[in-house]
């Protein structure tokens, strides 16, 4: 048993169950039980309702999901027991505001959509729309004047009264492409925009021993872009704005407008697991206009365990790609995650540069998004794109990411190169530059054949780091064997033959480009 917090008194009857507690910011603390049984979540529901709460709220998601939520004065506690994974997670908040949510829907008169952003740099910047003209904004992007700018004159545009209602502007975790947009927002447009509600769950801003991150300094940037200074400048325009701040708990439910959104996990879920602040993610389904939306943020479907809690239930219409599609965490949980969702339509918010040719299609899960998941369309952040509820991608978009697909992978370059006509004894023909233009360490294969098929080595491997060019003598130290266990085709056990002709074969996981300055490959694919 670790960190147990004796302020969670209704669980001292757990004595002898092992479980973890931490305090995840100032007012919210959380424990987890693992290979827990429904009996223990029975019990500990009936020492809330001993030590005085009430039950507040109860829903069943089949077997698979049950969430109670209590309250005691002030207090709020957020049961959750998940069958297939034989987790329970309890949350437990002082002056939680969350039992006063209600937010008064006005007249329906528009069709609801939802928009996604252009950024200037990659980030996240959803607005919502709602049936009644008020808008759901989801982060916001980075502190940049322009998109600030556009985020307020979009809002203006598409607003049905002279200022724009935000029902609520959810921030789904601390990092500065997610919730710094608010502040230049908020410094210029404050005056001309109301908002009602905001909601977020974010760490303590000095919870260093969780989240080393939080100092880290983007050294892109001559400002301070540290999370820890940032959060409390966010704290104070909190209060500035006078919204009604609500921090989401797994489980709880918003209804928003004529909006359900629905949070699946939160830091509550992985304080314990990782250091990493994208790990505190809010992960939301929501539903609008007939259709469900599946709302990723930067979450690993690993941490929460996503997949196993929820499996089927998870299922969606539209997905946003988490953490811009560089994958987080285990990329197997994340493929698991996707055959349960089974989108039609993707919202990926990075440039179609960086999606089609730089990282989205290096890393698996994404890359099983585009192949194999048999999306109807995926859109990219290099516009302001925006789709009315409910929608249906029109019949070319399939295509047109299959083609960008394939021409980008084609722009990388290739995974398979050949030199022949080459000899041991010119140093010139043993050394190559590889030019590794993806977001992803390219490992790469080298294989040597002479006319003596006795005198071939294999195995050897060099390591390309990202938007590298490298030229490098592929006998010399930079390459190595130690990949395989017993090599008998290695240098060590045959040596380079000398004043040998040679081929070269390159094999490589990403797609590079290899050169030599005296030799044209022979093939390449």
């Amino acid at each position: 048993m670790t960190d147990k917090d004796e302020n969670m008194k209704f669980l001292n009857f757990c004595n002898e169950k092992e479980y973890v507690t931490n305090r995840t910011n100032q007012t919210c603390k959380t424990a987890i039980f693992e290979n827990a049984e429904k009996t223990l979540f029975d019990s500990i529901c009936k020492s809330l309702t001993d030590n005085g709460y009430t039950k507040y709220e109860e829903r069943t998601l089949g077997d698979m999901h049950i969430y109670n939520a209590y309250r005691k004065e002030d207090r709020g506690v957020f049961v959750n027991y998940f069958e297939n994974t034989r987790e329970i997670s309890v949350s437990e908040e002082d002056k939680c505001n969350y039992f006063n949510f209600n937010d008064e829907s006005k007249p329906q008169n528009v069709k609801p959509f939802v928009s996604q952003l252009h950024l200037e740099d990659f980030g996240m910047s959803y607005a919502v729309r709602l049936s009644d003209g008020r808008f759901i904004i989801i982060d916001g992007g980075r502190e940049f004047e322009p998109d600030a700018k556009r985020l307020y004159e979009f809002l203006k545009e598409n607003s049905l009264t002279d200022k724009p209602d935000i029902a609520a502007w959810i921030f789904t975790h601390p990092h500065e492409d997610h919730f710094f947009g608010f502040f230049p927002f908020w410094e210029k447009y404050q005056k001309d925009v109301l908002i009602e509600n905001i909601l977020y769950n974010f760490p303590s801003r000095d919870d260093f021993l969780h989240y080393p991150s939080m100092k880290y300094q983007d050294k892109r940037f001559d400002y301070d872009t540290t999370i820890h200074t940032n959060m409390l400048r966010f704290e104070e325009y909190i209060k500035e704005c006078g919204a009604n701040v609500y921090i989401p708990h797994t489980g709880q439910k918003f209804l928003i407008g004529d909006a359900s959104v629905e949070i699946l996990a939160c830091m509550d879920d992985t304080i314990h697991k990782t250091e990493y602040i994208n790990a505190t993610s809010l992960v939301m389904k929501m539903t609008l206009g007939g259709q469900t939306i599946f709302w990723g943020a930067d979450a690993g479907f690993c941490y929460a365990r996503i997949p196993e809690r929820y499996g089927k239930y998870l299922k969606s219409d539209i997905l946003q790609i988490p953490h811009h599609g560089f994958e987080m965490g285990d990329p197997e949980a994340e493929i698991e995650g996707y055959k349960f969702i089974k989108p039609s339509v993707c919202f990926l918010p990075v440039s179609e540069y960086n999606a089609y040719n730089v990282f989205c299609i290096h890393t698996k899960s994404t890359r099983f998004i585009m192949e194999d998941l048999n999306i109807e369309e995926l859109i990219t952040g290099d516009t302001t794109r925006t789709i009315y509820l409910p929608y249906t991608a029109p019949e070319y978009a399939k295509n047109e990411m299959k083609r960008k697909y394939t021409d980008g992978l084609k722009a990388c370059g290739a995974k398979t190169w050949v030199f022949s006509n080459l000899n041991t004894g010119i140093a010139s023909d043993l050394e190559f530059t590889f030019l590794n233009t993806t977001h992803r360490t390219a490992k790469v294969w080298i294989e040597f054949y002479f006319e003596d098929p006795g005198k071939n080595i294999r195995y050897l491997t060099v390591h390309i780091d990202p938007c590298c060019m490298k030229t490098l003598d592929i006998t010399g130290e930079e390459t190595d064997d130690n990949d395989v266990w017993f090599n008998w085709m290695s240098v060590k056990e045959r040596g380079i033959c000398k004043n040998s002709p040679f081929t070269v074969r390159f094999l490589s996981d990403l797609p590079i480009v290899v050169s030599n300055k005296n030799h044209k490959e022979s093939y390449c694919s």
